[in-house]
C-alpha cells in the first residue's frame, strides 16, 4: 500500500504538519482560554469595586444630605439646654412659679455632677415647698412646664394640719461649653 518511499515521507511529514498544526491550534485555544478567564476575573474584580466605590460615594451623599438636618437639630438641642451661667435664672423661674401657684419655696443648689452624656451636665438642688395639696400639685404642674430640663431623685411630702411640707431633691441639666 505505500510502497513509494517518496509518497510515504511526504505522507508522515503531513500528518507530523498537521499535528503540528493541531498542537499549536490546541495551545493557543488553551492560552487564549487562559488569557480569556483571568480577564474575566479581573474584569468581575473591577466589578464588585466600582460597586462598592459607588455604593459609598450613595452613602457619603446620604451623609452630606443628613448633615444638614442633623447639624439643625443639634442647634436646637444646644439651645435647648441653658448654659451653667444660664441657671441662675432657674431660682428666679422657681420663685415666680411659687408666687403664679401660692405656695412658699426656699432653694438651694447642690453639688455638680459629672458629663451625663454629649456634653451635658447635671447640678443637684434642694427645693422646699410649703402649701395646700392643691398648690403643691400646681406648682410640679408648672415645673414640667418650665424650659429647665430637670431630673427629681426624690420627694418627701409630710402634712402639717393643713398644709403640705415637701422636700424635693432632684439636677437641673445645663451644657458644658
Amino acid at each position: 500500500m505505500f510502497e513509494d518511499k517518496a509518497f510515504r515521507t511526504q505522507f508522515i511529514v503531513a500528518i507530523f504538519i498537521a499535528l503540528g498544526g493541531t498542537l499549536f491550534l490546541v495551545m493557543f485555544l488553551i492560552v487564549f482560554g487562559l488569557k480569556i478567564s483571568n480577564s474575566t476575573k479581573d474584569i468581575l474584580s473591577q466589578k464588585a469595586e466600582i460597586i462598592s466605590k459607588q455604593q459609598k460615594i450613595e452613602a457619603i451623599t446620604l451623609l452630606e444630605k443628613n448633615s444638614v438636618s442633623v447639624a439643625r437639630y443639634t442647634t436646637i438641642l444646644q439651645n435647648a439646654l441653658p448654659t451653667k451661667d444660664e441657671l441662675i435664672t432657674f431660682n428666679q423661674e422657681l420663685d415666680s412659679l411659687a408666687k403664679r401657684t401660692g405656695a412658699a419655696i426656699s432653694f438651694t443648689f447642690g453639688s455638680e455632677t459629672g458629663e451625663v452624656q454629649g456634653g451635658v451636665r447635671g447640678l443637684g438642688f434642694q427645693l422646699v415647698i410649703v402649701g395646700s395639696l392643691d398648690q403643691i400639685l400646681n406648682f410640679f404642674r408648672e415645673i414640667e412646664k418650665s424650659r429647665f430640663v430637670i431630673n427629681i431623685s426624690d420627694i418627701d411630702l409630710n402634712r402639717q394640719a393643713n398644709t403640705f411640707r415637701g422636700i424635693l431633691n432632684g439636677q437641673v441639666y445645663f451644657q458644658s461649653v
